[in-house]
């Protein structure tokens, strides 16, 4: 027997059920079921319609939705009848198949059964009972069964927009703590009362040691004044400005900072608070700055350097000619010399210049690295003086690498005589070689650790301002205050590690010396040969 909850139908008067059993009914029903909510109202109701309708097993189920409807038990009561839970079960999953296919016909097998219809019109679960029912009569047991699946769908539906709020909850919870950018929520003085575990990894603070933390204090106090604004704000739109946030271990990072406010299902007013680590992008920034400005001097050198080193060399001519008719003892002989010499210096500078601007293809073979180190050193040494000492430090780990062998020892000089001017008076030179670990490393290197090497130059010399460190490898770049730098050696290093593949960093402080770090990648193979294309 199959009963809908809303389909109503008249009942004669002679079949009307005395008025004291059905008050009685549902003055149990008011008293016991009514104020009960969620799993407490299911397990309460199977009893109930047991005990009520003299059933002798009962279950309460929703049917699933998407794919193959099914239908899945919320509580059920069968004290110990096993055959009944059995027959029921078979009863309750062809009762879900007829949900979707309305004209399926369903066996007179004992059971009777209401569906719970939802708001939309459609059932959404079902109340069954097995046995004969005998505690009332069929009237009564019809108008119960009505209200019984009125409120159970009621509950039903309140108990799935529950666990869907719950799902969303879960979802965004689990979006938010994999997310790279920190978010966080303030209450109205500014303090985190929530944050995400994002802010670990950006700033080094765990998350639970930011709550009750004001924003303010992690901000530069020269940026507080625009952020302080910026939390001013009342509005639901997202603004946002770049600040320097400061990391658990006092440095400084530049982040983007955005913030919201949105009002939830109470209308209170939540305040959103998130940050975007600006390190990377600033870098591609900055990488891309200097691939342009490299291209720029490119283009500008190979303009005009053969036409500087014609009216050198017509300069160099006359500078030969004047040597030659007059005596060495004459006092033009040293106007002579100064003349010769700044031609000289001049023909250098145009020969690196036209060395920057060749868009030469390297031949990438496999190298011993450490080897071509120590030849060059053994050569540096009558390069950089007596009063400077050189020194070795190379791991076999880190010996071969796949390079243009003529590149790397360019890089190798340059650095060696860059190391050289820091140190008019003496010091030491230390050219190491080690494989990469985890730790501190560039990006493209952190990815692959084991696929590069890392050569450094370290000096004692007079170290780096911090002001002029971000400049340091711009063409054209010079400190020398006496004209012999030509701002060419630094920049060809960092112009030739980048068309490795590879990447390249310096470590200084003023007074403390320095140390520049190339990263180059292995071979792969021993009979690799690669050609690495010009720059556009």
């Amino acid at each position: 027997m199959s009963i809908v909850a809303n389909t109503a139908r008249a009942i004669p008067a002679r079949t009307r059920a005395p008025r004291q059993p059905i008050e009685a009914a549902l003055t149990k029903f008011a008293s016991d079921l009514s104020p009960a909510k969620g799993q407490q109202f299911f397990d309460l109701l199977v009893e109930y319609v047991a005990a009520t309708l003299g059933f002798d097993g009962v279950v309460v189920g929703e049917f699933t939705t998407g794919g193959t409807s099914r239908f899945i038990p919320i509580a059920e009561h069968f004290p110990s009848d096993m055959t009944a839970r059995a027959i029921v079960k078979t009863h309750c999953d062809a009762l879900a198949t007829a949900v979707a296919s309305p004209g399926v016909e369903r066996a007179d097998d004992g059971c009777t059964d209401v569906s719970l219809i939802g708001t939309e019109g459609r059932a959404i679960g079902a109340i069954c009972g097995f046995g004969k029912g005998g505690s009332v009569d069929r009237a009564t047991m019809r108008m119960l069964f009505r209200i019984i699946a009125h409120r159970a769908a009621a509950e039903l539906e309140q108990q799935r927009a529950q666990r869907e709020l719950e799902r969303r909850d879960a979802l965004f919870i689990g979006l938010i703590a994999e997310a790279h950018d920190v978010v966080g929520v303030i209450d109205a003085s500014g303090a985190f009362t929530a944050v995400s575990p994002a802010i670990e990894r950006v700033l080094g603070y765990t998350a639970a040691s930011c709550i009750g933390m004001p924003v303010i204090e992690l901000v530069h106090t020269v940026d507080r004044p625009a952020v302080e604004a910026l939390l001013g704000i009342q509005a639901s739109h997202g603004y946002s400005i770049e600040a320097r946030l400061q990391k658990k271990d006092g440095a400084w990072v530049t982040m983007d900072l955005s913030y919201a406010e949105h009002e939830d299902i109470d209308g209170r007013r939540i305040k959103v608070v998130s940050a975007r680590d600006l390190t990377d992008q600033r870098r591609l920034e900055d990488r891309l700055r200097q691939s342009q400005k490299t291209e720029i001097i490119g283009r500008l050198a190979s303009g005009i350097v053969h036409d500087f080193g014609n009216i050198l060399m017509v300069v160099g001519c006359h500078a030969d000619l004047m040597r030659l008719r007059t005596d060495p003892d004459d006092p033009r002989h040293a106007d002579v010399d100064a003349i010769q010499a700044a031609v000289s210096r001049g023909a250098d500078l145009a020969r690196q210049l036209l060395a920057f601007s060749k868009h030469r293809e390297f031949e990438m073979r496999r190298m011993d690295l450490n080897t071509s180190i120590e030849q060059l050193a053994a050569l540096s040494r009558r390069l950089v003086g007596s009063a400077i000492k050189l020194e070795t430090n190379l791991s076999p780990n880190a010996r071969y690498i796949a390079a243009d062998a003529t590149q790397i020892e360019q890089i190798v000089l340059n650095l060696t005589l860059n190391a050289r001017d820091a140190m008019p008076n003496g010091g030491k030179i230390m050219f190491e070689t080690a494989p990469v670990g985890e730790g501190d490393v560039p990006p493209v290197v952190a990815e692959v650790p084991d696929d590069y090497v890392c050569f450094s130059v370290t000096d004692t010399g007079c170290g780096i301002r911090e002001d002029v460190l971000p400049h340091i490898f711009e063409p054209l770049f010079t400190t020398k205050q006496d004209g012999s730098g030509t701002g060419i050696g630094l920049a060809t290093v960092h112009d030739i590690v980048m068309r490795h593949g590879g990447s390249i960093e310096v470590e200084s402080k003023e007074g403390q010396g320095a140390t520049f770090r190339v990263y180059l990648p292995r071979t792969i193979c021993p009979t690799r040969k690669e050609t690495c294309k010009p720059r556009d």
